[in-house]
């Protein structure tokens, strides 16, 4: 008898092998645009970039991943196949071909995903990359913590702002004369006032 849940995994599973083949040609054909792979695929959006159209609508499912070389001359998508897990696989057959390859397989791969596609050239630094990468992604940075309740935390201080003084449009002496003081105008031009007791301020 058939098992329904086994064939409804393959032809789930030939649908994610379909939709990575056609996301891999429309990779192919971006990088014979731009002489480089993208630095990200849009999964389950348009593909248009300017008047180009790369993909009307991209596929999409929690277990497709993509990653890239930095410098854009090699690229991989992964996927996680249900029925076809690696016991029932062709005899010698592979999934990936980088299984094939010492440390060349990413973190994560076989919890999810077991299928990819290559794209490119993969040396042993392009296995470096990716087996230096995690499928789940990066680890989130940490939330900012939250002050205790009643607990205020101070803003930067505002530094006061010191108002201009006048200008003065001539320039005086104080000189004592007699006992007393006075002001002599020795140049015109900005400068000080002195009042009779020459305090020097501009009045």
């Amino acid at each position: 008898m058939l098992n329904p849940q086994a064939q409804l995994d393959k032809a789930r599973d030939a649908q994610k092998e379909h939709d990575l083949k056609q996301v891999s040609q429309a990779l192919d054909a971006y990088y014979n645009d731009n002489n480089s792979y993208p630095d990200q695929v849009p999964f389950g959006s348009s593909w248009k970039i300017g008047s180009v159209t790369y993909m009307q609508q991209v596929p999409s499912d929690t277990s497709y991943y993509y990653i890239k070389d930095p410098n854009g001359q090699w690229a991989v998508l992964f996927a996680k196949l249900n029925y076809f897990t690696p016991d029932r696989r062709p005899a010698g057959g592979t999934y990936c071909e980088l299984e094939t390859k010492t440390n060349c397989l990413p973190q994560g791969y076989g919890t999810l995903a077991n299928y990819c596609i290559v794209m490119g050239q993969i040396d042993a630094s392009a296995c470096s990359i990716i087996f230096g990468t995690n499928l789940s992604g990066p680890t989130p940075p940490a939330s900012p913590s939250t002050p205790p309740s009643g607990t205020v935390t101070p803003g930067p201080t505002a530094t006061p702002t010191v108002p201009p003084g006048p200008t003065c449009d001539h320039r005086y002496d104080c000189r004592s004369l007699g006992g007393g003081s006075t002001c002599n105008d020795v140049g015109s031009g900005l400068g000080t006032y002195c009042t009779s007791n020459c305090d020097n301020m501009c009045h």
